[in-house]
């Protein structure tokens, strides 16, 4: 059983991190409506998409790093894949519904998804790592 300064503290945890996703969420539904909506992006589908995605992913992020932290690896891989389909999905909207959009459009999509993807995954294996000499 965990002490409850340390559930205390994950819950602390998780609040900010999923404010920092809502932060995230609310300048990417700027920057559609911004860059992307002369091409076919409805930016208040994209907003839906964005901020239901937004939950799953921050929540999915939050508790995996917590199952690896406490050595539950199912779960961890359950929250991962909640956190993964959270990631993808507003991505995906924006890749599908533009229409003629120009190659560097889509070159920088593509560039933030794989540069944010990849930080995503080094930082949840540095965090296994931590939790395995825990």
């Amino acid at each position: 059983m965990r002490p409850k300064v340390v559930v205390v503290q994950r819950r602390f945890l998780q609040y900010v991190w999923l404010l920092a996703v809502a932060a995230w969420a609310c300048f990417r539904i700027f920057a559609v409506d911004t860059w992307l909506a002369q091409y076919g992006v409805n930016t208040a589908v994209f907003a839906v998409v964005e901020i239901g995605s937004s939950i799953p992913y921050g929540i999915g992020t939050a508790r995996c790093v917590t199952s690896l932290i406490d050595h539950r690896r199912v779960s961890a891989i359950w929250w991962g894949v909640m956190g993964v389909v959270g990631f993808i999905a507003p991505d995906l909207y924006m890749v599908t519904a533009g229409k003629s959009m120009p190659a560097l459009t889509y070159v920088i999509i593509i560039g933030v998804f794989v540069i944010l993807g990849s930080f995503s995954i080094v930082g949840l294996i540095r965090k296994y790592r931590q939790s395995r000499i825990l």
